[in-house]
């Protein structure tokens, strides 16, 4: 599983929306690589990429939607 998909679970799989901290310190359990880096920038995409990453997380928009 890639990184972002890994933050993403991650994220969406505490019970509601986490910090970038508590996000980074569960997702290195998953996979010990991912970087605090890795978790800013996914958290740092706009407000639009913020909701495609939700809708596409539970399965309402396919992978080839893009935040443009």
């Amino acid at each position: 599983m890639e990184k972002e998909q890994i933050i993403s679970n991650t994220y969406y799989d505490l019970g509601g929306f986490s910090s970038v901290k508590n996000t980074l310190e569960q997702a290195r359990k998953k996979e010990p690589s991912i970087k605090y880096q890795d978790v800013k920038t996914w958290f740092g995409l706009s407000t639009a990429g913020f909701w495609l990453r939700f809708w596409r997380h539970w399965g309402f928009l396919p992978e080839n939607v893009t935040e443009k």
